[in-house]
């Protein structure tokens, strides 16, 4: 790559701009770089994934006039869970009764204390390897005592299980908040985790009420984002509970079955020329 150009490909080729000309990125996640033309020893391939990620680096360094949305580094510390639910509680959610460990007999206690039963999710990563996902799981104490051996492979994320009337994604946008209503009860495989099949669900455009919204935005906007989505539990009591937010996570599906414009805003933002915009 000439450092002083940048190439693009897209659909129809490659375009060559200067740095300058790039006035905005949309940023998700990076993936390791696939060297499948060559054939190379794990060192070789590790080495060269290296170099790669370092070119990565400089480039982002040549972008740095850019609005990105979101910035590498701040979307990596915004991804903290630990953190995510301190600072929603301090903002007036309600956030379940949670502890990290890879302590089986911690984790036993602690389900007794949550009635028996206890949902378990990842630290960090989702996913595992290509097409295995990590979703959230409810465990009773029998299934606990049978596992003791693989919850003492790494820290999981053992929560209280919540009562749920339905759910709502969240997607914050610069100062919108667009909601989304998850029926997720209706399906007995969608019931813990609505990720297990979300196209078998009926959504809703959902008006989160004025105070919640607020929060969603105050959290996102806290951590320098211009974007995240939150994930959120309604009670039969109509009390909202702040599971977590992803600044990557996905909106897509949301308005091919419901037409929120989420995207149309997020082209607001990627193209606004207001210079105070660039504030994060």
């Amino acid at each position: 790559m000439d450092m002083d150009r940048i190439k693009i490909h897209g659909q129809d080729g490659c375009d060559l701009f200067e740095p300058n000309e790039i006035s905005s990125v949309w940023y998700r996640r990076e993936l390791p770089s696939i060297f499948s033309t060559i054939s190379m020893s794990p060192e070789a391939l590790e080495y060269s994934r290296s170099e790669a990620q370092i070119m990565l680096i400089a480039l982002k360094e040549k972008l740095a006039h850019a609005r990105w949305v979101n910035k590498p580094e701040k979307n990596r510390i915004a991804s903290d869970k630990l953190s995510q639910l301190r600072d929603a509680r301090l903002r007036g959610f309600r956030v379940p009764k949670t502890l990290v460990t890879n302590d089986p007999l911690a984790v036993i206690e602690f389900a007794r204390e949550c009635g028996g039963k206890v949902i378990v999710k990842a630290l960090r990563r989702g996913t595992i390897e290509a097409g295995k996902v990590f979703y959230s799981n409810l465990m009773d104490i029998a299934l606990l005592q049978k596992h003791t051996m693989s919850i003492t492979v790494a820290p999981l994320i053992f929560q209280e299980c919540i009562q749920k009337d339905f759910e709502v994604r969240a997607i914050v946008v610069g100062v919108t908040c667009f909601g989304v209503k998850i029926l997720s009860q209706e399906q007995e495989v969608t019931s813990i985790d609505w990720r297990r099949n979300p196209l078998l669900l009926k959504h809703e455009i959902f008006n989160l009420p004025t105070e919640v919204a607020e929060r969603c935005i105050t959290m996102t906007r806290s951590c320098c984002l211009w974007y995240s989505a939150f994930d959120l539990i309604v009670t039969p009591e109509g009390e909202y509970v702040f599971l977590e937010h992803n600044p990557v996570g996905q909106f897509a599906w949301l308005e091919e079955l419901t037409g929120i414009p989420i995207g149309k805003k997020l082209l607001e933002i990627l193209t606004s020329d207001n210079p105070l915009d660039n504030v994060l």
